[in-house]
């Protein structure tokens, strides 16, 4: 079951949103102006697989936003405000493959916040202006195929580094 309300002029997801909607597999929330999600909005969405919320004016999600999303494959936060990403705001997605946070403010990704995501395919970093790595922010992502990142990530050499050592990492399990 799919439900796609992209371009509803919707502003925000109170804790009551995912009411009666349990076997819902796709939820489509693009280009919407919601600046605010309850950590509960999703709470009744354990069967979802792909949740998009790009094009929006989120600014920041709460720790536990995602945790009962376990089936939750593909995630699309890209083009919001978010400015950070709290340490575990992804620790129950452990069947994600795909991650767009490309296109928001984003200045870090502390240490071990994807560390949960042992599927993880594809990573969407491109489009946060002056975006530094921390040197652990990719460890764990044991399956990481995909990395997009700007050019202007890679001017710092700590970006650089931290990059090539988790690719890295990724050649040799496969070798």
């Amino acid at each position: 079951t799919s439900l796609y309300l992209s371009m509803n002029r919707i502003d925000k997801l109170d804790y009551d949103f995912s009411v009666n909607m349990s076997n819902l597999k796709t939820l489509l929330l693009d280009s919407n102006q919601i600046e605010f999600v309850d950590v509960s909005a999703f709470a009744n969405l354990d069967q979802l697989e792909h949740l998009s919320l790009s094009g929006n004016r989120i600014t920041s999600l709460k720790e536990n936003t995602f945790s009962n999303l376990f089936h939750l494959k593909n995630l699309n936060l890209a083009g919001n405000f978010l400015e950070s990403v709290q340490l575990s705001l992804f620790s129950n997605l452990f069947n994600l493959d795909s991650l767009d946070l490309s296109s928001n403010r984003l200045k870090t990704i502390e240490d071990f916040t994807l560390t949960s995501l042992t599927y993880l395919t594809n990573l969407r970093l491109n489009n946060n202006y002056e975006f530094f790595l921390h040197p652990k922010s990719l460890d764990g992502l044991s399956c990481i195929v995909n990395v997009f990142v700007s050019f202007e990530m890679l001017k710092s050499e700590e970006n650089r580094k931290c990059l090539l050592k988790s690719l890295n990492a990724q050649l040799d399990k496969k070798v």
